[in-house]
């Protein structure tokens, strides 16, 4: 019947937004590469499988509500090339990595990332203050010592990778992931009504879209803004140009993707 896939999501904390917001090239890339490179070197410990899993991986900014909320989406193979080319799978077709070891490997693995930036000065900084949630304040993150306190609050911080579905046929894994792939903030089906023209209630225009509210077990709720902010919201989320956020990582990185495949 063939090994497991599982579904993993891997999120940052909401701190980090304003950061992500001044350099999202940088910092969508380093979540990607950062998180992929937990999964693939946990796997490789003989307590976990040891082996390099395939990991097909893409990047999405929003939520549902098209509120700041980046995150990865991987479909992982519960097995891959061991170190001596020899094909292993996990133990277990229904559980493969413990969650909380993958978000403390992946934190330390993108904070280590972030530092380096930090000190080659290759992070922007486009207003002299970023508003930081948990101050609620605009800190400067230039001056050494709030930067500091900053990567101290994110390294005690809560990082998430969750493992959700598990797929038992690869088909339905890849139909799975390519839903999230160039979907776009928001699809014509969840928006309910729009109102273009001006009105006195709603001088700039009205629009109303439903949004899947995982605070509240995942029921579906309806919300209401301008047509500015909503436009404003939507294009948030444009990817910056250039950035491929379909990548693949593990046994299906490019640079060995022929040689693996052909030894499994």
């Amino acid at each position: 019947e063939g090994i497991s896939y599982f579904h993993g999501v891997g999120t940052t904390p909401s701190e980090l937004i304003p950061l992500y917001n001044a350099n999202r090239r940088e910092l969508y890339g380093l979540h990607m590469r950062t998180c992929a490179a937990a999964v693939v070197q946990l796997s490789r410990d003989q307590k976990h499988g040891g082996f390099t899993p395939a990991i097909l991986s893409t990047f999405h900014p929003n939520g549902s509500e098209m509120l700041d909320h980046p995150h990865v989406h991987m479909v992982i193979s519960g097995g891959g090339l061991t170190r001596f080319n020899t094909f292993a799978e996990a133990s277990h077709k229904s559980f493969f990595l413990p969650q909380e070891v993958v978000a403390s490997v992946f934190k330390g693995m993108f904070m280590n990332e972030l530092k380096k930036m930090y000190a080659k000065n290759e992070l922007m900084f486009p207003s002299p203050e970023l508003f930081i949630p948990y101050l609620g304040r605009p800190v400067d993150l230039n001056d050494p010592i709030e930067w500091l306190n900053y990567v101290s609050h994110l390294y005690n911080d809560s990082w998430k990778f969750y493992i959700k579905e598990t797929f038992n046929e690869h088909g339905n894994a890849i139909r799975y992931l390519g839903r999230y792939v160039y979907r776009t903030a928001i699809s014509n089906s969840r928006i309910v009504s729009t109102e273009l023209i001006s009105t006195d209630e709603h001088p700039e225009g009205w629009v109303v879209f439903k949004y899947k509210d995982y605070r509240n077990g995942g029921k579906w709720e309806e919300k209401g803004l301008s047509a500015r902010d909503f436009i404003l919201r939507f294009l948030r989320h444009v990817m910056p140009k250039g950035f491929c956020r379909v990548r693949s990582f593990g046994i299906l990185a490019n640079s060995i993707k022929k040689k693996s495949l052909m030894r499994i």
